[in-house]
C-alpha cells in the first residue's frame, strides 16, 4: 500500500512539473521571438515602402496614358485652337454638360477625369502664392514665400466628390494612392505658370514618405517630369532630385548645382614654394602676366579649340547623332548627355545652354541627362578631326556653371 501511494505521489510531482516552463526556457523563447521580429519588421516596412512607390509610379503613368489617349482620340479632333485650350472638352460626357460654361467647354479637372477613368481616385490641387519657396536658415531649405504651397480642393471618384472643404486643404493623407490634377497652374521651363487657358496639364502622385512625382503634358507630349521632396506642401518641382521614377534622393550627395566638386588629387599643380622664383635682374622690370578680360556675369567663356574648361567634367557620357558630324551639311544634329551623380538636369537653365556658341533649337530632360538638338549652321569655330573636344556649357538655376565634354568625330564633306 505504501509503495503504491509513493508511486502515485511521484507521478503527481512529474505531472505538475510538466505544466509550465522554466525561466530559462521562457527567456530563450522570448529571445527567439525578438530576433524574428527584428528581422521581419524592417523587411515588412521596406516592402510596404516599395509597394507605395510602385503604386505612385503606376498611377502617374496610367493617368498620363489616360490623358494622352483622351487628347489624341477626342480633344485633338474638336477643332479648338491649339495649343491654347488643348485640355478643354467641348463635347464632354453627359454628366458634365450641365456644368459647361458660357464658352462651351469644361476644363479637364479631377471631376472630369473621375468620369473618364472611374476606377481611379482623382484630387484637385491648387498651387498658391506668387513665388516659389525660398531658402531659410531658420526654417530649413524651404520656407513659404508669399503663401506658396499646395492646397487640396477636392477628391473625386466615379464622378462623385467624396471629400471637400477646409478640413482637407492640407490633409496629405488624401493623396497616397491617388492622382492629383493641378487646376490653376502648370510646371514647365523651371517654374509655375498660370494655366488660365488650359494649355498644359500637370499630374502629380504622392508617397507617404514625403516625396511627390509629377508629369506636365502639352498637346499629347510630356514636356517635364521629376520627383521632389513634398516638404509638407511647400516643395517645388524645381528642386527635383531625379526623374519621375526616382524613389528617393541619392544618399550623401550635395544639392545639385550648388557646389562644383573639387578636382581629383593630382589634377591641380601645387604652387611653387617660396624661393623657387628667380628675382628680376637689377634695373629691369619684372615680367607682367598677360592681361585677360574677366568673364561678365551670366555669360559663358569662349575656349580655344580642343581646350577643356577649368573644373570638373560633369558629364558621365556625351554622344552625338550622327556619330560623324558633317559641319558643312545643313539640318540638325542631336546631342545626348548623361550627368554624373549629384548633378540635377532639372536644375539647368535651358536658356543658357550652348555648344560652340550655338543654342539648342530643342531641349529635353531625359532621366538623368539632356537631349539637345542643334542647327549645324549655328556652330562657330568647330574644328575638324577624328578626335575633337565637343564642349557643352550652361548654368544652373542658381547661377553655378554647367559644363561637360567628350571627344567626337567631325568632317567637312561638302
Amino acid at each position: 500500500m505504501d509503495r503504491t501511494n509513493h508511486a502515485r505521489r511521484g507521478l503527481r510531482r512529474r505531472w505538475h512539473s510538466d505544466l509550465g516552463f522554466t525561466l530559462i526556457e521562457l527567456a530563450v523563447v522570448i529571445a527567439i521571438i525578438a530576433i524574428l521580429v527584428g528581422i521581419a519588421v524592417p523587411v515588412l516596412l521596406m516592402n510596404r515602402k516599395k509597394a507605395e512607390h510602385t503604386v505612385a509610379i503606376n498611377n502617374l503613368m496610367v493617368a498620363a496614358r489616360v490623358a494622352d489617349t483622351a487628347w489624341y482620340t477626342k480633344l485633338a479632333s474638336q477643332g479648338c485652337p491649339l495649343p491654347t485650350g488643348a485640355y478643354r472638352d467641348y463635347d464632354p460626357p453627359d454628366e458634365l454638360k450641365a456644368s459647361m460654361g458660357a464658352d462651351g467647354y469644361v476644363p479637364l479637372n479631377a471631376k472630369y477625369w473621375s468620369i473618364r477613368e472611374p476606377k481611379m481616385y482623382w484630387v484637385d490641387i491648387n498651387v498658391g502664392g506668387a513665388s516659389d519657396p525660398i531658402a531659410s536658415a531658420d526654417l530649413g531649405p524651404y520656407a513659404q514665400a508669399e503663401g506658396y504651397g499646395f492646397r487640396i480642393a477636392g477628391v473625386w471618384h466615379h464622378g462623385n466628390e467624396i471629400a471637400s472643404g477646409p478640413d482637407i486643404t492640407t490633409d496629405w493623407s488624401q493623396l497616397p494612392g491617388r492622382v492629383g490634377i493641378v487646376e490653376n497652374r502648370y510646371w514647365w521651363d523651371g517654374g509655375w505658370n498660370d494655366n488660365t487657358d488650359n494649355q498644359y496639364l500637370t499630374l502629380m502622385t504622392y508617397e507617404p514618405v514625403g516625396i511627390a512625382h509629377f508629369y506636365t503634358l502639352n498637346v499629347g507630349v510630356t514636356v517635364a517630369g521629376g520627383t521632389f521632396n513634398w516638404n509638407n506642401g511647400t516643395g517645388t518641382p524645381g528642386a527635383s532630385f531625379g526623374d519621375e521614377l526616382a524613389s528617393g534622393p541619392p544618399p550623401n550627395t550635395p544639392p545639385p548645382g550648388d557646389v562644383t566638386p573639387p578636382a581629383p588629387p593630382g589634377d591641380v599643380t601645387p604652387p611653387a614654394p617660396p624661393g623657387d622664383v628667380t628675382p628680376p635682374a637689377p634695373g629691369t622690370q619684372p615680367e607682367q602676366p598677360p592681361q585677360t578680360q574677366p568673364t561678365p556675369p551670366g555669360t559663358l567663356p569662349v575656349l580655344p579649340p580642343n581646350t577643356p574648361p577649368i573644373g570638373d567634367n560633369q558629364f558621365k557620357n556625351l554622344q552625338i547623332t550622327p556619330t560623324a558630324l558633317n559641319v558643312d551639311a545643313r539640318g540638325v544634329f542631336d546631342v545626348y548627355v548623361t550627368l554624373k551623380s549629384g548633378y540635377n538636369p532639372y536644375a539647368v537653365n535651358p536658356q543658357t545652354v550652348r555648344a560652340f556658341q550655338a543654342a539648342p533649337v530643342n531641349y529635353e530632360v531625359t532621366g538623368n541627362g539632356l537631349h539637345l538638338t542643334f542647327l549645324r549652321g549655328d556652330l562657330v569655330d568647330l574644328p575638324i578631326g577624328n578626335s575633337v573636344l565637343f564642349v557643352v556649357m550652361g548654368r544652373y538655376s542658381d547661377g553655378t556653371m554647367l559644363q561637360g565634354w567628350d571627344y567626337v568625330k567631325t568632317i567637312d564633306n561638302q
